[in-house]
């Protein structure tokens, strides 16, 4: 989000698609070795469900606030041009670097916060307690 560099744009976007396969991993400890085997097709159907839906209204408000909000926000002489857009640039696309970078945030903000929930960590101490 930072310049519009296409290896830089296309390295972080390889990694983060490098990693998913370690956090489906991870998602499939965690269900397998807490639920019942015989609710997990339930589950996994609840969880397939919620996260299309996501999908859904995360691609429809990516869409409204980069066009409508942070655009015009970028533009010359808009309201972030003189702070923010001294930083990343102001112009066309702009509004979706920004995106991307409160996306980048809230990701690793959520994600250190999340290892300090202790219902999370009992789920992680449950499957543990399974050989590998």
């Amino acid at each position: 989000g930072w310049k519009a560099n296409f290896y830089t744009i296309s390295f972080f976007g390889f990694l983060f698609f490098a990693m998913m396969p370690f956090a489906n991993t991870g998602l499939d400890v965690l269900v397998r070795s807490n639920i019942d085997n015989a609710l997990q097709g339930r589950i996994w159907g609840l969880m397939g469900v919620i996260s299309q839906f996501g999908y859904v209204f995360a691609y429809s408000l990516a869409g409204i606030l980069s066009d409508f909000v942070f655009s015009p926000m970028l533009a010359e002489g808009g309201l972030l041009s003189q702070n923010i857009g001294q930083i990343i640039g102001v112009g066309s696309g702009r509004g979706s670097a920004l995106l991307i970078i409160i996306a980048g945030i809230l990701l690793s903000f959520f994600s250190i916060t999340m290892q300090r929930f202790s219902v999370l960590q009992k789920l992680e101490e449950k499957a543990s307690v399974y050989p590998t």
